[in-house]
């Protein structure tokens, strides 16, 4: 399992990471996987799917954004 948080849900996701662990689940990865799974993901091209036209639309915004 994994947990996430910005800094104002930090204490939250220590007390839930503390309590998935005493129920007995693995919570996070070390460093190497993580930075594999980064990479992994980085360099996989996306499939489409559901997602896709949200996926367009975030792109061509990003687009003008970076024209400006």
């Amino acid at each position: 399992m994994a947990l996430g948080a910005d800094h104002g849900g930090f204490a939250l996701k220590e007390a839930l990471k503390t309590y998935l662990q005493e129920l007995g689940y693995a919570v996070k990865v070390g460093e190497n996987l993580a930075k594999q799974i980064v990479k992994t993901w980085l360099e996989t091209e996306f499939a489409g799917g559901q997602h896709e036209r949200r996926v367009n639309k975030i792109m061509a915004v990003e687009k003008r954004f970076l024209r400006k």
